[in-house]
């Protein structure tokens, strides 16, 4: 069974290029456009990882990852943040907030895709 991976972010160009990097290398993937569907979307059908922007209206990436560390079914899934925001300021935060990685916008699948698997555990195909 593919690893299931939810794209949260509110630029619906970038999630939707990303689901298609995803889809085309194995996984299974779901987007949502703003915190609160993501929240919704991974306590309904709980992700392997997700793959989530910090800039949203409503509920930020970090206020989302806050709350998914409060649900017992999410408080262990792990989260790579992807961000415009670059300054060091932002990865400190999401290494602090526990992330299991952080990838700045605009990126390559190639980069996207390496870290997914570092983080799933997989090697390289």
């Amino acid at each position: 069974m593919p690893h299931h991976v939810l794209i949260v972010d509110d630029d619906r160009q970038i999630a939707r290029l990303t689901s298609t990097w995803m889809k085309a290398s194995g996984y299974r993937t779901r987007v949502a456009h703003d915190g609160e569907s993501g929240l919704e979307m991974a306590r309904a059908d709980p992700p392997d990882l997700v793959l989530l922007d910090i800039r949203m209206p409503g509920a930020d990436g970090f206020e989302v990852f806050a709350r998914m560390k409060q649900t017992p079914t999410l408080e262990k899934t792990r989260v790579v943040f992807v961000s415009a925001n670059a300054h060091e300021s932002a990865r400190t935060q999401a290494a602090e907030a526990g992330a299991s990685g952080f990838i700045s916008k605009p990126y390559e699948p190639k980069e996207l895709l390496g870290m997914v698997r570092r983080v799933l555990g997989q090697a390289a195909a």
